[in-house]
């Protein structure tokens, strides 16, 4: 009989080690569960703020374009106000980079076409009127009209009976060094030096 408790003991001894095995397995389990939960909760959190964080970049991006509107409008009365004009002046919503200089054809010299000037570099209102009254006392030009006066960009409509180029920028002290950036039948784009 002293076998069959040998046995017996051994038996037993080997059930509590399995026993102790898979009572750590149970701690790893809830271990693990524990965890999960963490991790989840963490995620949900992280969801939350980073709907609320979008939310709010929405709305300061929303307050921001109308201060952008405001601002446009504002600028658009000063240059009014400045170039003596009560001429409505268009302005876009977004301005388009300047473009390379490439091969493009003669300006046109038809009579009293319109067409566009676009200045880059217009540090002040001052200088954009004295473009204005440069251009007005150029032969064969019969109208000048500011369209457009922000962050440093005129851009005016110019009507004339004659070709509608660098030229017409021969003698006017604050453009000095200008640089043609783009000139097609109906657009003359420079930058002032120091632009």
């Amino acid at each position: 009989m002293a076998d069959g408790a040998g046995t017996t003991d051994h038996d037993l001894d080997a059930l509590r080690a399995k026993m102790r095995e898979l009572e750590s397995f149970d701690a790893v389990i809830a271990e693990s569960v524990r965890r999960t939960r963490a991790l989840l909760e963490e995620a949900a959190e992280l969801r939350d703020r980073a709907r609320r964080e979008l939310a709010d970049a929405r709305a300061a991006i929303e307050q921001d374009r109308a201060a952008l509107d405001r601002d446009r409008a504002e600028l658009t009365a000063i240059a009014r106000r400045i170039l003596g004009e009560t001429a409505p002046i268009e302005t876009p919503a977004v301005l388009a980079p300047p473009v390379a200089p490439a091969r493009t054809p003669a300006p046109s010299t038809e009579t009293s076409q319109p067409n566009t000037i676009i200045v880059h570099g217009v540090s002040r209102p001052a200088v954009a009127t004295s473009l204005r009254a440069h251009l007005m006392a150029q032969p064969g030009v019969t109208a000048v009209d500011p369209r457009e006066f922000a962050e440093g960009i005129l851009r005016l409509q110019v009507v004339a009976s004659v070709l509608v180029a660098e030229p017409l920028f021969t003698g006017w002290k604050e453009g000095e060094g200008l640089t043609v950036i783009q000139q097609s039948p109906n657009v003359v784009e420079v930058v002032l030096p120091g632009a």
